[in-house]
This record gives C-alpha cells, structure tokens and sequence, in this order.
C-alpha cells in the first residue's frame, strides 16, 4: 500500500474501514452545525444567551448548552421553542448520503469565485455564513 502524507486522504481511508468511526464523524459533524445555526441566529439577532433564553422561557445555562458543539442531546421541541424566540421556522430534512467523502479546504486566501467552482465541481453543497 503506498504512504500518503495527505491528510484527507488518510483520514477518508481510516472512515471508510471504519464505520462506527464514520458514524462518530457524522454526529459530532451534525451537533456542531446545529450549535453553530443556533449560535449564528442568535447574534444575527442581537441577543444574549440570557436575552434568547427569557424569550424561549428557559435558563441561560440551557442556550450556552445548546451551543455548545459537543452537546447532543438537543431535542426538536427545545430547538422549535428557540426558533420561536427569534422568529424563525426550523426546517428538518433527510439527505442522501454521498457515495464518497470530499474534503476541500477554502482559506481566507481563497477568490470567492475560485472556492465557489471547486465546491460546484465536487457536487458540494454550501451556504455562506457573514
């Protein structure tokens, strides 16, 4: 088997030989998006933990929680009380999962433009976040 010093590649080759590795990944992938909307949403905003937490009648120790990427324990009914606390609807949907992993790294360096067709030419779905 050839070395590779590339660290996608490697990290690609130790989650396909590895699926309960791979299902880790994908959680802790999954909970640290849900804390980022939750963190995001609520400085688009212009609250405070305490502030959001007064709105969804709950303790601030409950919002810090929420973002907090290495807590899963959120549920849908807690999630739909904060969404109402900003005046947002939460959107749930179950994606197909890829036939293969990519990983692509984008630096402050990168053109908008330039990232935007790497992503499109690897079938990467994204947003951008201010």
């Amino acid at each position: 088997m050839k070395r590779t010093t590339n660290y996608a590649d490697v990290l690609r080759a130790q989650l396909a030989g590895n699926p309960d590795l791979k299902e880790m990944v994908e959680e802790a992938a999954l909970n640290a998006r849900i804390a980022n909307e939750i963190y995001t949403a609520r400085m688009e905003a212009g609250l405070t933990q305490t502030e959001l937490a007064e709105r969804a009648g709950m303790k601030q120790s409950v919002i810090a929680r929420l973002e907090d990427a290495d807590y899963s324990g959120r549920s849908i009914r807690t999630l739909q009380k904060i969404g109402r606390a900003l005046g947002k609807d939460m959107h749930f949907s179950y994606f197909a999962k890829p036939t293969h992993t990519n990983i692509m790294t984008i630096t402050t360096t990168s053109t908008i433009e330039s990232s935007h067709n790497a992503m499109q030419s690897e079938e990467v779905h994204y947003s951008f976040v201010q």
